[in-house]
């Protein structure tokens, strides 16, 4: 697996695709009325999942760079993560799952792009991609339900670091 340099963070190289990254099973899309830097902030700490989701009952990284891992407790039990890419410059980052996910997916990878759409505006895509282990229709439902809840989450803390 090739790594690259970006500034001073390491980012998996472009050539390590993750099979069927091209096309995501779901894709979560929030646009958030918040600076890209301040998004970035929040979603950029791999270990600071609790600091805008209240359904975290803890979470810590050893560390914000590629091979970094996080343990992240809820009341279904404890997920273990590997950051598999990071790359401020293009605020992206990409994680997977190593145990505990109870997610209906085989092989799955997730994937977070911030695009700034203005000085106080910025999309945020949060994609789901691997392969259902039930009825597609049925995993895209579970998935729709989870990760639209974890974006009103970061939505309302968005709104809570501007004081609105």
């Amino acid at each position: 697996m090739s790594e690259e340099r970006i500034g001073s963070e390491e980012r998996i190289g472009s050539e390590d695709r993750i099979e069927g990254e091209d096309t995501p099973f779901y894709v979560a899309t929030r646009d958030l009325a918040a600076p890209a830097p301040l998004v970035w902030s929040i979603i950029a700490d791999f270990g600071g999942l609790k600091r805008w989701s209240a359904a975290i009952e803890a979470c810590s990284a050893d560390g914000n760079a590629v091979g970094a891992m996080r343990m992240v407790r809820v009341a279904g039990g404890e997920i273990c993560e590997r950051l598999e890419a990071f790359d401020p410059a293009a605020r992206f980052l990409r994680y997977r799952p190593v145990s505990g996910s109870v997610m209906p997916i085989n092989g799955l990878n997730v994937t977070m792009r911030l695009t700034e759409l203005g000085p106080e505006a910025t999309r945020i895509e949060w994609a789901v991609y691997g392969t259902p282990t039930i009825d597609s229709a049925k995993a895209q439902a579970s998935i729709a339900k989870r990760y639209e809840f974890r974006l009103d989450e970061l939505e309302a803390c968005m709104a809570g670091q501007r004081g609105d």
